[in-house]
């Protein structure tokens, strides 16, 4: 007879406990079907995978994108809230009926490539925020801009000679007029067509603007109407010279060999100059201005012309943030996302302008109270000093301008616009005016 196995013997009763089911641990979880009712059976729908929560990498990615996008897109929507505001206040002022003999009110908008970085920022910032206002209120405006630095400045000072001579000296010694501006010009006179007698105004952007701004006006007003350091021909100078020296003393036959080849040599140099310069011209590259026909310290010296007016144009300036490099990108997406309070800035300027219902003369401040608008602290030596309100507007702007201009060297004998502090004159600061808003 066989024996049977006891209960507590598995060495012979393998095939036994393998057949037997494993029971599931506490932390093991068992998965149930996903069950489909019986409508959706009928349907021919599937069954569809239980429901649950992303990964906590999903999870991440899903709220910085959603809260980036909802972010910008309530920013947008909030800039051009802003904009269409304004452009609906200044909307009312362009029904208005305009004679036919007289031409519409004409402003001057002044754009320069900020320090370190191209004309482009300058334009987009004009273009989406500036223009809107100015076309709703069908304004016209002549845009001057400046690529490089000094070429507001030049552009100043060289409309405001134009103005001098044309006032001094008659309407046909203005300077540098083409054929079609003297053209159009009597065209106008025989069909009595007259300027716009009112309030024009001029609108700058940027701090840098800014700076070339005031130097041209003051070279405008103080210095000569055409440029004293004339060109002398150095030909005529060399055969004047020769002249002389051939009426007062008889020359050798060396020194008459010796001449000839220099002059040889300045006719060919002379030409290399011309040849290069018809290359650049050709190429579409701008010469350099030429320098301020006035430096600032003989702004004291100088005689007011003639015709200067009372009052100059009143001006609006508007702010340009722009921040460069690496180290400032948290602070250039902050300002991404927060455009409208810009938008909102640069809309209420110009809508200032462009009603001009308001007017005020800039006035002198001590420099603690300028620095206390500005949010900076003055050394105890600085106190009492009184400086002119117009040289603090948009000081904070140069702290973020490039280090190629913030750290450059300075050159003694060498103006620099961008670098150098604003100087004015007080019979020319006291003639100047701002827009505000009417209170």
């Amino acid at each position: 007879m066989s024996e049977k196995p006891t209960p507590g013997d598995h060495g012979s009763s393998s095939n036994s406990s393998n057949t037997r089911p494993k029971l599931a641990s506490s932390t093991e979880t068992i998965a149930k079907p996903h069950r489909l009712s019986a409508a959706f059976r009928a349907l021919g729908i599937p069954s569809l995978p239980r429901p649950r929560l992303p990964s906590r990498n999903w999870l991440i990615f899903l709220s910085i994108t959603s809260s980036f996008t909802t972010a910008y897109l309530y920013d947008r929507r909030e800039a051009r809230r802003a904009r269409e505001k304004w452009c609906s206040l200044v909307s009312r002022i362009s029904p208005e009926p305009l004679a036919p003999t007289r031409l519409p009110r004409k402003i001057s908008i002044y754009i320069a490539a900020p320090p370190g970085d191209w004309l482009g920022p300058a334009r987009e910032e004009f273009y989406e925020w500036v223009k809107p206002v100015l076309v709703s209120a069908a304004l016209d405006w002549q845009v001057i801009e400046g690529r490089k630095e000094g070429d507001i400045r030049y552009g100043v000072a060289e409309a405001i000679r134009k103005h001098r001579m044309s006032t001094e000296e008659g309407p046909d010694s203005s300077l540098n007029d083409s054929e079609s501006e003297q053209l159009l010009r009597q065209m106008r006179q025989n069909s009595g067509t007259r300027e716009y007698d009112g309030v024009k105004g001029d609108l700058i952007m940027g701090r840098h603007t800014w700076k070339e701004y005031i130097r041209g006006l003051h070279e405008g007003w103080l210095g000569p109407i055409r440029n004293p350091v004339a060109d002398i021909d150095p030909k005529s100078a060399k055969r004047a010279q020769g002249s002389t020296n051939s009426d007062q003393t008889p020359e050798s036959l060396e020194n008459v060999i010796a001449k000839a080849e220099t002059d040889v040599e300045s006719e060919k140099i002379d030409e290399t100059t011309n040849t290069e310069g018809d290359s650049q011209d050709k190429s579409g590259t701008k010469a350099p201005k030429p320098l301020p026909y006035i430096s600032t310290p003989d702004y004291t010296t100088a005689s007011l012309p003639p015709s200067i007016p009372e009052y100059f144009q009143p001006v609006t300036i508007l702010p340009f943030p722009h921040l460069m490099g690496f180290l400032g990108t948290p602070v250039r997406l902050w300002r991404f996302l927060n455009q409208r309070y810009l938008a909102d800035e640069l809309g209420q300027r110009t809508a200032e302008m462009v009603l001009a219902e308001s007017l005020r003369e800039f006035k002198k401040v001590s420099r603690t109270e300028s620095d206390e608008n500005l949010g900076e602290l003055t050394s105890p030596s600085t106190n009492e000093q009184i400086i002119w309100e117009q040289s603090n507007l948009l000081q904070n702007e140069e702290k973020e301008w490039h280090k190629s201009v913030r750290k450059r060297e300075k050159i003694v004998g060498k103006e620099d616009l961008w670098k150098d502090e604003m100087i004015f004159d007080d019979r020319l600061a006291n003639r100047m005016r701002k827009f505000t808003s009417a209170q």
